[in-house]
């Protein structure tokens, strides 16, 4: 074979080996640049939110605690309010009791007691039955004329823990009354002691002295009278809206009537009571709620003929 032959034989094997190498070759597994060329990496922006807020309620910090209610009184009130034709005064007293009790936290039902009956006006019979229908509502009660409005909010209605009874409107504060016994007007109870003294009496109709015959019913019951202390108002603490002119109080006297009015009355009380109720109306003047209770009192006409006026 001749030299030119061999060379042209060598070229052409070269040829063919350079193509089955091209199409044999294999990159490696770890060494994906070959197949997979870098790109730019187009990563999302970094944002900084700040609070939101809304334009109506302000961004609230740790340091904020949301607003709370006044806590729920553990006890309520029943001012039990002796009544009968005395509207002008009413109209004054609810207002004005319910912002007063307010202003002191005291949770409070007004309950004004109506003599809707022909007989003469018996308060301590309507103090009785007051009592009675306030029973599943109001854990103690207050005794206060419509008359009689307090001006000093040093005076508390709160419940009474530890001194009941408790004469509000006492000798050294009333306008009127001051002797030692006194203790009308204004008398808070809790319905326990209420109770202990058997109410009031029943057998008291016209104006007064059921007041001075509770007072011995609590002396002999063992129950001390407590007084406000540290006022300072004297009888400027209290305003008396009763005019005797415009409103006579019904002080006449038959029969035996006088003299057991000057007695301890054993015989009658809150187990003695008898009344009917006509209607309770839920009414309020001026935004002030109140409940209006009319009543029929029951007379035992032996025992108390003097119950209506003579013919």
């Amino acid at each position: 074979m001749s030299l030119w032959r061999l060379l042209t034989l060598t070229i052409i094997l070269l040829y063919f080996s350079a193509i089955i190498l091209f199409l044999t070759y294999q990159p490696s597994p770890f060494d994906t640049t070959a197949l997979y060329p870098p790109t730019p990496c187009k990563c999302p922006q970094i944002l900084t939110l700040a609070p939101v807020t809304t334009p109506s309620e302000p961004a609230t910090t740790l340091s904020e605690s949301p607003p709370t209610s006044p806590p729920r009184p553990l006890h309520t009130l029943a001012v039990m309010v002796p009544f009968r034709d005395r509207w002008e005064e009413l109209t004054e007293f609810v207002p004005y009791m319910h912002k007063f009790l307010n202003r002191q936290n005291v949770s409070h039902e007004i309950w004004v007691i109506n003599q809707a009956d022909k007989h003469r006006f018996n308060r301590a019979m309507l103090m009785n039955s007051g009592f009675m229908l306030t029973e599943s509502c109001c854990d103690y009660l207050v005794m206060h004329d419509v008359d009689l409005l307090p001006l000093n909010d040093h005076l508390s209605y709160a419940y009474p823990t530890d001194y009941s009874p408790y004469h509000i409107s006492s000798p050294e504060l009333h306008p009127l009354y001051h002797y030692k016994k006194f203790v009308g007007g204004v008398l808070m109870m809790t319905r326990e002691h209420f109770k202990r003294v058997n109410g009031l009496t029943n057998i008291f109709w016209g104006w007064g002295r059921e007041d001075d015959e509770l007072y011995l019913r609590i002396k002999e019951a063992g129950l001390q009278l407590h007084r406000p202390a540290g006022i300072t108002t004297g009888n400027k603490t209290f305003r008396h809206n009763h005019d005797r002119k415009v409103r006579p109080r019904d002080m006449k006297s038959y029969g035996t009537q006088w003299r057991l009015s000057r007695r301890r009355d054993r015989e009658s009380g809150l187990h003695t009571l008898k009344f009917e109720v006509l209607s309770i109306h839920n009414m309020s003047i001026n935004g002030a709620p109140f409940k209006l209770a009319n009543l029929e009192l029951h007379c035992d006409y032996q025992k108390t003929p003097f119950c209506d006026h003579p013919s």
